[in-house]
């Protein structure tokens, strides 16, 4: 914590305290007799009240006053209070804000960098805040505010929940979630409200799957909105629990080092753009020194050693993380185990070389939209052991002819 300025007080004097010969007099005169003689001429003067000193030990001394009510405090400590409060902008302890020094460094992902090539960039912050810390929950109907599991969730749902806290610029979301699996029942969260049951344009995708699994993550602003659907069968697994926090009060964050910068974006991605910082640090208290990345139109994200995204008209682009060339990640057998398994994907665009997993069965299942192979002609599946339903209810692919080339001989 970096306290305020402190507030040091100036000493207070009596009536007696000892005058200067060098005292500045006023303009008025009167004359001093003794014994009916002019002895000399003074000017009448206010005196300059002045600390007392010891001549003995050539120091200030302090002259205590016992009844502070009836004192004036000296001008010096009223100028040190002043300046104290210019310093902080009066956000103080002495004000009730709790003060911190923290770093923060912003990150611009592995895609694009800053203006000087770097991908981190770290500024220094003077952080003040004051007001409460809040949780809520949102849930499915059997399980408790607590997290607690009573039966399963219910064939044919599909509902909606939003928790909103009041002018919370950041909300922290730790998300449990079980279902039968993503092919029929899943949850997903919103930034805001609105959303669908689908989970088009989602903060995070379908979850859901057989085991269950924690996820954490931030939304900037104060409202997060939960969707939750189920089929008509197998409805005994837990559903979804969902802790929220936020801050509501005052914050203000002061740069003391650096500088914030804006990630570029090289005319190749024209169409890409920077959104937002998660989580934005300039709207929240910083308690301790933090890390935070950048938000894109279209959201790089890693799987294995290739990054992926798919952007708002379908289109899964796909590229190595580093270097010429890249490996997806497994599936692992499950046919929600490619992480752009639930979006709407119609075409296929890739960089470099991208190379498939030993498991890369399901890996494009249930892509409706799909309908051209054509950026797949030059992976590599030299290691593929297992493809099982790679394109299993891809209705609209009608020619494969691009994956004549594939070496399929290690596939059993």
């Amino acid at each position: 914590m970096m306290p305020g300025i402190p507030m040091t007080a100036s000493p207070w004097f009596s009536q007696g305290a000892s005058m200067s010969a060098n005292d500045e007099r006023s303009s008025e005169t009167r004359e001093i007799r003794q014994d009916g003689v002019i002895e000399q001429s003074l000017a009448a003067y206010e005196p300059r009240i002045t600390p007392a000193v010891d001549t003995t030990a050539n120091e200030h001394r302090d002259v205590p006053v016992k009844d502070r009510e009836q004192s004036e405090e000296a001008p010096s400590s009223r100028i040190e209070s002043r300046a104290a409060e210019q310093a902080d902008d009066g956000y103080t302890g002495e004000h009730g804000w709790t003060v911190n020094e923290a770093t923060v460094t912003y990150k611009s992902g592995d895609m694009y960098a800053f203006d000087d090539g770097s991908h981190e960039n770290t500024v220094k912050y003077r952080s003040a805040w004051k007001g409460d810390d809040e949780t809520k929950y949102a849930h499915t109907d059997n399980v408790s505010d607590d997290g607690v599991q009573s039966g399963g969730y219910g064939n044919d749902k599909a509902f909606s929940r939003t928790i909103t806290m009041s002018g919370a610029p950041i909300l922290n979301v730790t998300l449990t979630y079980q279902t039968e699996s993503t092919r029929y029942d899943w949850v997903c969260a919103y930034q805001g409200t609105g959303g669908n049951k689908d989970c088009d344009a989602s903060l995070t995708g379908k979850l859901g799957g057989t085991t269950q699994q924690t996820k954490t993550f931030t939304v900037n602003g104060d409202t997060v909105t939960f969707w939750f659907r189920s089929d008509s069968s197998g409805s005994n697994y837990y559903g979804y629990h969902a802790t929220v926090s936020g801050f509501a009060g005052e914050v203000n964050n002061t740069i003391l080092e650096g500088t914030v910068k804006t990630p570029v974006i090289p005319e190749s991605n024209a169409g890409n753009e920077f959104l937002e910082w998660n989580p934005n640090p300039e709207t929240m208290p910083i308690t301790a020194d933090m890390t935070t990345e950048a938000v894109y139109k279209w959201q790089w994200n890693e799987w294995g050693t290739c990054l992926w995204y798919v952007d708002e008209n379908g289109v899964l682009h796909i590229r190595p993380k580093s270097g010429d060339s890249g490996e997806l990640g497994s599936t692992y057998g499950t046919m929600s185990g490619a992480p752009w398994y639930g979006r709407n994907v119609t075409r296929i665009e890739s960089q470099g070389t991208i190379i498939l997993n030993q498991d890369s069965s399901y890996l494009f299942y249930g892509q409706r939209s799909l309908a051209s192979l054509s950026a797949l002609a030059k992976w590599d599946v030299g290691q593929v052991t297992n493809m099982s339903s790679l394109f299993y209810n891809c209705s609209s692919l009608s020619d494969l002819s691009a994956l004549a080339a594939w070496d399929v001989s290690h596939v059993t």
